[in-house]
């Protein structure tokens, strides 16, 4: 793999400046496709910006008729949210639940 330097953020304001800087900056999100696209030596990233422990980017909100999953949240956080009954949301993210299930 080519060098990089690697980067922790905080928070998202942190991640933006951070991929500002850099002049090929890659997020990294879980490194499914970005890892092994360095290692074929497809991609050389100047800066890797690890998204995953920003706590903005992980959550799960029902509000209305919205759903929103944030994009550093697990799927086992997701079927617990589903099933806790702790929160006010709770009914209607079973309702959520219920309709993704119906579309597999």
């Amino acid at each position: 793999m080519y060098e990089t330097i690697y980067h922790r953020p905080s928070s998202v304001d942190d991640a933006v400046a951070l991929f500002a800087k850099g002049s090929e900056s890659k997020y990294l999100a879980g490194g499914h496709t970005l890892i092994p696209v360095m290692k074929q030596r497809l991609a050389s990233p100047s800066d890797v910006i690890d998204l995953g422990k920003i706590k903005e980017l992980v959550g799960i909100e029902v509000s209305g008729d919205t759903l929103t999953i944030k994009s550093n949240d697990r799927t086992y956080r997701f079927k617990a949210a589903s099933s806790n009954g702790k929160n006010d949301g709770s009914a209607r993210l079973r309702e959520f639940v219920d309709v993704l299930n119906r579309l597999r």
